[in-house]
């Protein structure tokens, strides 16, 4: 770092919490791991992004109802009623988004890319990981879908007025709400 005379001094874990493969790393290699370690972290994130944005696109009645196989059982909803249309609609789109959410996040991935990163304490692996786990939430669950909702439905008026993207993503926001409560009872249900 840039202070010469700058000691930077950390309590030492319990011997039970130390991570023992990261301890005796040299500074260097600490630093490219940390840095491999986060461009990984940023790669999931992009990657995520694509079969989110596709899912959440299709998870609704009315883009199932453009494909011949399900026309079908769509129908069969929407004869049911709206109450139960806006029940399938919201439930199907949250349970869809809790699999992705299954496949990466309890898979151990965060974990793996944090140890990359050079943590040296078993906590300090658990909560970094935790961090990752609650961004990846943020921007894939609650961002990611908001965007692409809003982006599909005013992409033209975008092109001609960059500056009101904030105003119409939060005019978007409360419509939002009911997935975004439906997708949180069902991640504490399943």
């Amino acid at each position: 770092h840039g202070k010469p005379a700058h000691l930077r001094i950390e309590l030492a874990p319990p011997p039970l919490e130390v991570y023992w493969a990261n301890l005796f790393r040299s500074r260097w290699s600490r630093r490219l791991r940390s840095i491999a370690g986060t461009a990984i972290t940023v790669l999931c994130y992009l990657f995520w992004t694509v079969p989110v944005t596709i899912v959440t696109g299709l998870a609704t009645l009315q883009s199932l109802s453009k494909f011949e196989f399900f026309r079908p059982l769509v129908s069969f909803i929407h004869w049911l009623g709206p109450d139960w249309t806006a029940l399938v609609e919201t439930t199907l789109s949250s349970l869809v988004l809790a699999t992705c959410r299954y496949i990466t996040l309890h898979s151990g991935l965060f974990q793996l890319f944090v140890k990359l990163q050079g943590a040296k304490s078993l906590t300090q692996i658990t909560s970094r990981a935790a961090s990752r786990m609650l961004l990846f939430q943020l921007l894939l669950v609650l961002l990611l879908p908001l965007i692409n909702k809003t982006l599909f439905n005013t992409l033209l008026g975008w092109f001609h007025e960059i500056d009101e993207i904030p105003r119409i993503l939060a005019r978007a926001l409360p419509g939002y709400a009911t997935f975004f409560m439906t997708y949180i009872c069902n991640a504490l249900l399943f």
